[in-house]
């Protein structure tokens, strides 16, 4: 892999030394996609190396994600509990968690190029990537309204509201939190915010006002809101994904569930101060350095690749590897259905 990047800024032409020192001991290290994952096997603190049914060690030829086991003949799939259990292009993976671990920010239309691979599973890979850099933000992180970076909101998404201009999203996306927010102050009127989304009918209505009245505002697990109810596990589970889909409720790792947050009255973010102006600036300056505009629904994300990018400490050689065997399978589905809150998390740059 070779990169065509060229640039007469000091600070571009530093960059692109790094890139090319990357591409060099990827190109050294990394020539097959059994390379790759073999890279991926060694570091894997998670890899089931024993037999799920048995319990015995499994025999793995070099590069393969899947072992076998001589006593009960089962086949384990070694990366099965990872993000990495279903990827299909190993090497562009490791490939975009090197330039992210060495501080190298680039659009995914241009690490599509790099790599070889379509536009759409480099956007794929990055967007896991943000989730997982976001996923280890510190709660302490600084508090922004997303409206403040509206200057660099000028691409669509899908959930841009149709014949709109991308500014529209963030009054769309307020709407939706002030009519969560008369929810909380009205249980009842869940099944209505969910019936926009689904077809539901008395029954099931009356089930989903039982079950979001349920569920507070700290994490708690299925099981526990199982116990708290008089419902079978079937409808609960049927009630707690309908209020999913209409963003009242969240699941947060595994079965843990938080209502969404609401009171949009009063936001709370940080104040006024040197280090808050300086974040915020260092930030935008970022996304208009690397990206030039983004559609809001991401924008979190963005500011998660910021994290990465200004925190070298944090971030370093081998962390965001280490950090993606950290995360749940389930890691792609949360892309899927990512929308950025009113209210964003900004770690200041170092």
């Amino acid at each position: 892999m070779r990169s065509k990047r060229n640039s007469t800024d000091p600070d571009k032409a530093a960059e692109q030394q790094r890139l090319d020192r990357v591409l060099a001991r990827f190109n050294a290290q990394v020539k097959t996609d059994e390379d790759a994952f073999e890279l991926l096997i060694e570091q894997a603190e998670k890899c089931q190396l024993h037999c799920c049914k048995c319990g015995q060690k499994v025999e793995r030829s070099y590069g393969q994600r899947t072992a076998y086991c001589q006593g009960c003949r089962h086949t384990t799939h070694v990366l099965a509990p990872t993000i990495f259990h279903d990827i299909r292009v190993p090497k562009a993976w490791i490939l975009a968690i090197w330039l992210k671990e060495e501080g190298i920010e680039i659009s995914a239309n241009e690490f599509s190029r790099l790599a070889g691979i379509a536009g759409s599973t480099a956007q794929h890979i990055f967007k896991v990537l943000m989730d997982v850099i976001l996923f280890h933000m510190p709660k302490d992180a600084l508090k922004f309204l997303s409206a403040n970076f509206a200057p660099v909101i000028g691409k669509r998404s899908r959930k841009t509201p149709a014949d709109e201009d991308p500014q529209a999203e963030e009054a769309e996306k307020q709407r939706w939190q002030n009519e969560r927010w008369k929810t909380s102050e009205t249980d009842n009127a869940a099944s209505s915010i969910v019936g926009k989304f689904l077809k539901l009918d008395e029954k099931f209505s009356r089930v989903i006002d039982a079950a979001y009245k349920l569920v507070p505002t700290t994490p708690t697990h299925f099981d526990h809101l199982h116990a708290k109810s008089e419902m079978s596990v079937g409808p609960l589970s049927a009630a707690l994904t309908a209020l999913e889909l209409g963003y009242l409720v969240k699941r947060v790792r595994g079965d843990y569930f938080i209502r969404s947050s609401v009171g949009i009255l009063e936001p709370k973010i940080s104040p006024p101060s040197e280090q808050t102006q300086s974040a915020y600036s260092s930030a935008m300056e970022f996304i208009r350095d690397r990206f030039h505009s983004i559609s809001r629904r991401y924008l979190q994300y963005y500011l998660a690749a910021f994290w990465c990018y200004s925190d070298r400490v944090a971030w370093g050689q081998g962390k965001l590897l280490k950090a993606c065997f950290n995360v749940e399978n389930s890691c792609t589905t949360r892309v899927n259905e990512f929308v950025t809150d009113l209210v964003v998390n900004v770690m200041p740059a170092h």
